[in-house]
């Protein structure tokens, strides 16, 4: 006889093909966060992009999660039976469906305001680099070559030749 006590509980592992693909993903994602920490330290502004894509398809996908959840099982409590290893499973079973589905949802909504602002946090620091990159383009001292001369500088200049016509008739 089994009992659904959390000690006797099955575990559910992923077959080892799954976890090739989520050591792949996890090693992606370890990657891209080094680059961005990379571009953040030497103001390259390139090499925040590939998180910030992480970021902006990771938001996209939590909201679609959420639309699926909401209009595919809004009853929570079958959820929760299917899966006899939530904590607090029997606490959250004594609670009102309408409730319980409303607490969850106020909590994926401030996990998303907290995605939203982190993406925000990376597309300012990126526009901040690449204004920073842009002012030492503009300033520098190379450039100095292609500006126009001083007012002072021309007026010092003996006059150009007298022009003559090219063909002379």
């Amino acid at each position: 006889m089994i009992y659904n006590s959390p000690t006797t509980a099955k575990r559910y592992f992923l077959p080892p093909t799954d976890n090739c693909v989520a050591l792949a993903i996890t090693f992606f994602t370890f990657t891209m966060t080094l680059l961005m920490l990379y571009g953040a330290i030497k103001h390259r502004a390139g090499y925040l992009l590939p998180f910030f894509c992480i970021q902006v398809f990771d938001f996209t996908v939590g909201c679609l999660t959420a639309i699926g959840f909401v209009s595919y099982m809004p009853n929570i409590r079958t959820f929760m039976e299917q899966n006899p290893n939530l904590p607090y499973r029997e606490d959250l079973m004594k609670l009102d469906p309408q409730y319980l589905l409303l607490i969850c949802m106020a909590l994926f909504f401030i996990v998303m305001i907290i995605k939203a602002y982190f993406i925000g946090v990376v597309w300012g620091c990126y526009k901040y680099i690449t204004s920073r990159n842009l002012m030492e383009v503009i300033y520098c001292p190379d450039t100095e070559a292609l500006l126009p001369p001083s007012y002072d500088t021309v007026t010092k200049m003996p006059p150009p030749p007298p022009y003559t016509p090219a063909t002379e008739t």
